[in-house]
């Protein structure tokens, strides 16, 4: 319908006529707490931030200046049009004044109407160019439906990850159609809620939850995954050195069963009390004092090839440094395949739980006793293990008294010394050398402090701590909601 508003604006100009003014409400709407800090922590964490609110422009402009998204000098660029050749050309012409492939001190302001047109196919690339240039987005007048086109074109074009943070039932689209929703819980309901996969209270936890959680989360289960390809390396390491003394028959020096339960009960205890008790990758005070460090797991600093191959020369070093070292130490002697391949294993899971303790950013009771007891059942698992002769027939070999032959004698335990000593003596050297680094040289202090505070006072694990939970009983929520932009924050 041509000249719609101007048949409105006529129609409401016949009514308001002859009215008494009787009295005047309005609704106070104004940002959360600590909303412009939580999106300077994002910003300096490298998150970029969108916002797409169904606000009218000038309240958005507004608002992205009271939550610091931008400051008076930033240079703001309009998308205003109203078909899809001008908005083409009004892409064009504010590329050809930005140079692209770098980050401006600009931000991009663009209403719903247009963003009709710059979602299609072929003003896609154009829009996703133009916004590459600017510090943040923000996205007025959008419906649901088109906050969820513009998470799915961030994904599609530009392959990142995406979070979407909502607290209404029109924010549900965006929430399922982003990697990752939190809802917030408020006085706008618990749609958002129900249809996320995190929730918070206010908007300031948001911070704790994505940098401090997000990047425990990411170190623990990186670091997690090197140690997993470490341990299992090895043993296959050491499974393929002794196939040069038998033929490559692909006989194995091991009782079937210790093959079976070497990832069932050798080496998980450690691993799963390491990696999920133990902050990786800082306290909580240090990530929130410096956002930045964020930036290591979007980089991919810690899973990546040169840490692999790391992982792949230190996993065969030490299978190496195993082998080599209780072969040629029972050269000349008479002793069992089982003997020798119970006393090989065994070094090898005591050197791995110890990797594991060097590897922990905080060496706690638990953790030293989960390790060091893993290895003592270990040790009396293969003691009794020789005893139990209904085994005999199951795995078709005999075990009688072949571990308690080789721990009777000193020579497995002086094995087991030197190749604890050689297989750590390279990472030893390494942290030296790195501790004269400044760059790294504070880590380095950490770990030795936290080995230090162990070993004085090792009952440091049972110390009272005090946890802050992320998320809170809907009962218990009474807080002053925020704007619909604050919440509806897209990093």
């Amino acid at each position: 319908m041509e000249g719609r508003s101007e048949a409105i604006s006529k129609v409401c100009g016949m009514i308001e006529q002859n009215l008494i003014l009787i009295g005047a409400t309005g609704v106070e709407d104004k940002l959360q707490e600590s909303v412009p800090e939580v999106l300077t922590s994002l910003r300096n964490a490298g998150i970029v931030v969108w916002v797409l609110t169904g606000d009218k422009q000038e309240t958005a402009v507004s608002i992205g200046y009271s939550s610091q998204m931008y400051s008076r000098d930033t240079n703001l660029l309009y998308i205003r049009t109203s078909g899809y050749e001008e908005t083409q050309r009004r892409l064009l012409e504010l590329l050809e004044s930005t140079s692209t492939g770098q980050m401006h001190k600009q931000a991009l302001i663009i209403n719903g109407c247009s963003m009709s047109y710059v979602l299609h196919p072929q003003l896609r690339g154009l829009f996703i160019r133009l916004c590459q240039t600017c510090q943040t987005v923000i996205c007025c007048r959008v419906t649901p439906i088109q906050k969820s086109q513009i998470v799915s074109t961030i994904k599609e074009e530009l392959k990142v990850m995406t979070l979407a943070v909502g607290d209404g039932a029109n924010d549900v689209s965006m929430l399922r159609q982003a990697n990752i929703g939190i809802g917030i819980a408020g006085r706008e309901g618990t749609q958002a809620v129900m249809a996320s996969d995190f929730a918070v209270e206010r908007f300031e936890m948001l911070r704790k939850l994505v940098l401090v959680h997000g990047h425990w989360t990411y170190h623990r289960i990186a670091d997690f995954i090197l140690f997993f390809f470490y341990k299992n390396i090895m043993f296959v390491a050491l499974e393929f050195f002794y196939q040069f003394f038998n033929g490559f028959s692909g006989n194995f020096p091991q009782e079937e069963f210790m093959i079976i339960t070497f990832n069932t009960f050798w080496t998980t205890p450690g691993t799963l009390v390491s990696f999920t008790l133990n902050q990786y990758g800082g306290s909580r005070d240090e990530i929130l004092a410096d956002p930045a460090v964020y930036k290591h797991g979007r980089h991919d600093l810690t899973v990546n090839k040169k840490n692999f191959f790391l992982q792949l020369l230190e996993a065969v070093y030490h299978a190496a440094i195993v082998f080599v070292i209780h072969t040629m130490s029972n050269w000349d002697s008479n002793i069992s395949k089982l003997e020798f391949g119970g006393g090989l294993t065994a070094i090898a899971i005591f050197i791995m739980n110890v990797n594991l303790l060097v590897r922990s950013p905080n060496i706690t009771l638990l953790l030293f006793a989960s390790c060091f007891g893993t290895v003592l059942v270990n040790f009396v698992w293969l003691l009794l293990y020789g005893q139990l002769g209904f085994l005999y027939e199951l795995f078709k070999e005999d075990p009688h008294f072949t571990f308690y032959m080789a721990v009777k004698d000193p020579i497995f335990w002086v094995d087991m010394l030197i190749c604890t000593i050689l297989a750590f003596l390279p990472r030893i050297f390494i942290r030296i050398l790195v501790s004269y680094n400044p760059r790294y040289s504070k880590d380095f202090e950490k770990s030795f402090t936290s080995f230090q505070t162990f070993v004085k006072n090792p009952g440091n694990i049972f110390r009272k701590r005090r946890f802050e939970p992320v998320s809170v009983s809907l009962s218990e929520v009474n807080v002053e909601t925020g704007t619909e932009t604050a919440s509806e924050a897209r990093v």
